[in-house]
This record gives structure tokens, C-alpha cells and sequence, in this order.
């Protein structure tokens, strides 16, 4: 964990991305033009960014250490849960390196930034870290155990007050399945159970509206009740993303079974055969390990499905629900044709990792749960518990069968192309970033004298902004004015220490993104609006009817800055322009 910890702070001073980050970001600076329900996602990256005295740097060594923490307690707990729950398993480290190493992933295809889904899985992470730990305490520490439990689920229950709408299934999983997971496998009373099963919501959500009570002065509260109610409100767009999810997973899940179908065959011929050696507990040995032989020599071979390289050559969850799948069957199998004193001892007093299987499948997609994109992707943020379910999956089958070598043997080599895949989405293929971090040379200011850090671009990023700053500072720019940008920069906003009025991010899409855009800036005061230096980004023909409407006569009420410039990651054209 270390050493992830150091290859990240080696790059956190390289690169920055003009969109996502940006946004964060310029967010955090200007909060006030934030109308999102994501809102108070932002309030939290702010208070983070302020507390380092608005050094990027620091912040993204921050970020990358609460993940990375959030993990450690991840494995503290599993690690203890499964001691006191499954003694005869030994784990070892593989435990903990291969959820250190699904972590690792979140890194690959985002920017180490104060985002909502970093964020995300930084809580769903310690939380059920927590949880475990709790449950697996003796009944003799029923006060601690509770205590540990209310605190958890009173900063859950805070989370609840803080994004209810965006993120609902983390707050349900947190909240309602955590709960549950604590209920049925705590030795502690029932009473205290019930006791904590009744409090722990009520004060958690006290705290939240104290919070917004004390902190945020009942602003943000108030438009999250709004986009709340006007969420729930709207069924058919709930009924419509559930569904979309539910297909997502379908097919993902579907395509993944017929990929590895040849791998699934032998896991069940092998298991046809092993079944009816049952009475001869030796040959079944040998067999196995014949068995096991040529199923990981089936999986090694098999061609990477279509698709399951994706965004900056980041390895695809397929591989790894594949894993899952296979180790699955082969499980169920052994479980089915494996007659042994030592089995049944061992379910006997194993019962417990019955309910925590499905945490573990289901805390990736409920990290996920809210995002625009493709739900599979989005599980990467928090994929530790699917690579911890592969480790115990692995240890049941290496117990059953006597067989210690199996650990190394399957978990070594995912464990070894996550890591690489992490590697190289972070170092060489990094989200947006033009060059990999190798090609980030460039001392740059970014952002505003008060809040201004010093990073290093890419020589084509380092000129952009140069000449954008250049540019506006000849037309009577300052640090703090408002700058419209149409479309997709709101990192270059940041950067030049400027203001976007109405929303932080305008971007270009369909017909609906062209409409909220336009009112976004039909909602920003007349006398702002008029005053904004405006930055177009690629062709905005087709927005200049909606900007009319909005009040911005653009572009013949303004005055173009200077020549043309290149968006050094797309190359579109980038213009400046100021209101004559």
C-alpha cells in the first residue's frame, strides 16, 4: 500500500485535466454557482481543498491517502471477520494486497480529485471495514462493538442528508444493508441490536441537519429537499435509470458467461468426474489438481472479451467478474462432490460468509448506482470487495482441497495485470491527459493568485494556457471575473482563476444538454451575463439560437480577444472572446 501511495505522490504534481477535475475544483472556489443535487458533494471537496490551504498537490495526496485508508480499514475489518468466523482459512496477505490492488483501479481511470465517486468509495469502503470489525468482536465486547456500529452508521446516515437523491443505494447500503450484515452475524445481544438498529438513523440524520443548520446555513439543504422531492417525484426517470442499470448488468453479466463458457464447461466436467470419485477421497485429490491445472490453463488463454478494454486502456471488469464466476462454480462444485469431517466442520462454523458474499458482489454496483455512465464502469471506484471475494473464494477452494498452491497460483497473476492496468491508466494513459505523465514537463500556474498551485503540463497544455491567460489579461481580465466557456472547460476556467456564472460546467451533447445549458445561463443575472468573457470551445453554431433566447446576444455584442487556439487534448478550436 505503501508503494501505491508513493507512485501516486510521484505523479501528483503532473498534469491537469481541463474537464472532470476542473470542475471539482472550480466548484470548491465558487460554490455558489453550484445548483446540482450533487451539490453538497462539492461543499465537501471544498472544506478539503481549503483545508490544505488550496494546494493541488496536497489535495490529490489527500484524496489518494483517505482511499487508500478507507481500504486499510476495509481489510482490517474483513481480515478480523473472517479470523473469528472461518479460522481454518489461511488467507495470509492475499487478503489484503489483492483489495489493495482492486483499489489501485480507481486511479487508472480518474484524476486523484475531491469527486463524488472518489468520495463514494472512500465511505462505502471504511464503512463496511468498519461493520466487519464490529461484528466480529466477542460478545463480551458488546460496548465497544456498539459504539463502533453508531458511530459508523451516524456518519452513513450523515452521508444520507448530505447527496439522498444522487447516491441512493450507497446511503441504502450503508444504512439499511450494513445494518442488516451487523444484525445477522454480530455476537452481540439483541438488545443492543435494537438499540442501535433505532438510533443510529435518528441521530445521524439530527447530525445532518445540524449541519446544514450550523455549516451551510440551510442553503444547500434546501435545494437537496427540492431536487429530492422533485427526484422522487419523477418516476418515470427512477423506473427508466433502474432499468437501464439492470440491463447494463444483464448483459455485462450475460457476455461474460458465454465468454469463459469453455472454462465453465471444464469447471463442471471436472466436477462431474470428481463427484463420482467421492468414495475415494485420495484419487479425488489427484484429480483435482489435474482439474485445476487445466482449468487455469483454459482461463490463462482465453481471448479478453470485446469490450473489456476500455477507457485509456484500463482492463475491463470482465476479466475479473469472469474470475468471480468461474471460482463461483468451482466452489458450489466442491461443496457438492468434496465429503470430508473437516468440510462440514468448517460450514458449520462458517455460516456467516453466506450474507457477507453478496456485500461484497453488491457494494461495487452500489458505489456505482447514479452515474450517467455504463453502471459496470463505474463499480471500479470501489472494486477491492470483488477482488477480496476472488481471494476467499480462492481460500475455500485451497482449504477444501488441501491444496495451498492454488492461492499463488490464481490469485498472482489477476493480482499482477491489476496492478500493471492501474499502472498504466495512471502513469502512461491517464484520463484526458495529452502524453501520459512522462510528457509532463512544464512548470504551470493554475488558478488564481489566492488559491494558485503550481503543476506540471504537457508543453501543448503549459501554451494553451499561457496564451488563453494572455489574452484575456490584454482585454482587462482579473482574477475572479466570469467566464462562460461553451463547452467542456471547466479546468481551463480554474486555471485562468476565473468565475463561471450559472454552472461550472456548460457541455456540449444532445438536444437536452444544449437546453439546460441554455437555461443556466438564462438563470444568471442580466447585468453578470452581459459582463462574462465568453470562451467557445470546437463549433457553437448550433447553440447560438438557445444563447440568444437566454439574453447573450453572442457573438455580435462581443469582440474576439485574439488568433485562434488549440485545445491541446481534442484539437478544436478555441477562441476568447469579451463583450464590447
Amino acid at each position: 500500500m505503501g508503494i501505491l501511495l508513493v507512485v501516486v505522490a510521484v505523479g501528483a504534481d503532473r498534469s491537469f485535466d481541463f474537464t472532470d477535475e476542473g470542475v471539482y475544483y472550480l466548484s470548491a472556489i465558487n460554490p455558489s454557482d453550484v445548483p446540482d443535487r450533487q451539490t453538497t458533494y462539492f461543499y465537501i471537496g471544498r472544506a478539503l481543498f481549503a483545508a490544505t490551504g488550496h494546494s493541488l498537490l496536497l489535495t490529490r495526496v489527500v484524496i489518494a491517502s483517505l482511499l487508500l485508508g478507507s481500504t486499510l480499514l476495509f481489510n482490517r475489518g474483513a481480515t478480523a471477520f473472517l479470523t473469528a468466523f472461518a479460522p481454518a482459512l489461511k488467507l495470509g496477505p492475499w487478503l489484503g494486497v489483492a483489495t489493495v490492488a482492486g483499489t489501485a483501479l480507481a486511479f487508472s481511470i480518474s484524476p486523484v480529485a475531491p469527486s463524488y465517486n472518489l468520495f463514494n468509495a472512500i465511505f462505502l469502503l471504511a464503512a463496511t471495514g468498519l461493520v466487519l470489525r464490529a461484528s466480529a468482536l466477542p460478545r463480551s465486547a458488546d460496548r465497544t462493538d456498539s459504539l463502533t456500529l453508531l458511530g459508523l452508521l451516524l456518519a452513513a446516515a450523515l452521508l444520507v442528508g448530505l447527496d439522498f437523491f444522487v447516491k441512493f443505494s450507497t446511503c441504502a447500503v450503508l444504512v439499511g444493508g450494513l445494518t442488516l450484515f451487523f444484525l445477522l452475524t454480530s455476537r452481540a445481544s439483541w438488545l443492543r441490536k435494537t438499540l442501535i438498529l433505532l438510533a443510529a438513523p435518528a441521530v445521524g440524520l439530527i447530525v445532518g441537519a445540524g449541519y446544514f443548520i450550523f455549516v451551510e446555513r440551510f442553503a444547500v439543504w434546501r435545494a437537496g429537499i427540492g431536487g429530492t422531492l422533485s427526484g422522487l417525484s419523477n418516476g418515470t426517470y427512477l423506473r427508466d435509470e433502474l432499468l437501464r442499470y439492470v440491463r447494463e448488468i444483464q448483459t455485462h453479466v450475460l457476455e461474460t458467461f458465454w465468454a469463459y463458457a469453455d472454462v465453465l464447461t471444464a469447471v463442471l466436467v471436472v466436477g462431474a468426474i470428481l463427484l463420482c470419485c467421492r468414495s475415494r477421497p485420495r484419487i479425488q485429490r489427484g484429480l483435482a489438481a489435474a482439474g485445476f491445472a487445466i482449468i487455469l490453463g483454459l482461463f490463462a488463454i482465453s481471448p479478453l472479451p470485446a469490450g473489456s478494454i476500455h477507457l485509456n486502456g484500463v482492463l475491463g471488469l470482465r476479466l475479473h467478474l469472469g474470475a468471480l464466476v468461474v471460482l463461483g462454480v468451482a466452489v458450489a462444485a466442491t461443496l457438492l462432490v468434496r465429503k470430508s469431517p473437516s468440510d462440514r466442520s468448517f460450514l458449520a462454523g462458517a455460516w456467516r460468509l453466506l450474507p457477507l458474499v453478496p456485500l461484497f458482489a453488491v457494494l461495487p454496483y452500489a458505489g456505482a448506482f447514479g452515474t450517467t455512465n455504463n453502471i459496470n464502469t463505474n463499480t471500479i471506484y470501489q472494486f477491492g470487495p470483488w477482488l477480496a471475494l476472488i481471494a476467499l473464494a480462492t481460500g475455500i477452494l485451497a482449504h477444501a482441497w488441501q491444496a495451498a498452491w492454488l492461492m499463488p497460483l490464481c490469485l498472482l497473476p489477476l493480482i499482477a495485470i491489476t496492478l500493471f492496468q492501474s499502472f498504466t491508466g495512471y502513469w502512461l494513459h491517464p484520463y484526458r491527459i495529452p502524453g501520459g505523465r512522462p510528457a509532463q514537463t512544464e512548470p504551470t500556474l493554475i488558478g488564481a493568485p489566492a488559491y494558485a498551485s503550481t503543476l506540471r503540463l504537457d508543453p501543448a497544455s503549459h501554451d494553451f494556457i499561457a496564451a488563453t491567460r494572455a489574452q484575456l489579461t490584454a482585454h482587462g481580465f482579473k482574477p475572479g471575473d466570469d467566464i462562460f466557456a461553451f463547452y467542456n472547460l471547466p479546468g481551463l476556467v480554474f486555471a485562468l482563476g476565473g468565475v463561471s456564472p450559472g454552472h461550472p460546467w456548460y457541455f456540449s451533447g444532445d438536444q437536452r444538454s444544449l437546453d439546460l445549458d441554455a437555461m443556466r445561463v438564462s438563470m444568471v443575472a442580466s447585468a453578470r451575463r452581459t459582463r462574462a468573457f465568453v470562451i467557445t470551445n470546437g463549433d457553437v453554431t448550433s447553440f447560438l439560437p438557445r444563447l440568444h433566447a437566454a439574453g447573450l446576444d453572442f457573438p455580435a455584442a462581443y469582440h474576439r480577444c485574439g488568433e485562434s487556439l488549440k485545445n491541446p487534448l481534442t484539437q478544436e478550436t478555441v477562441e476568447v472572446w469579451r463583450p464590447r
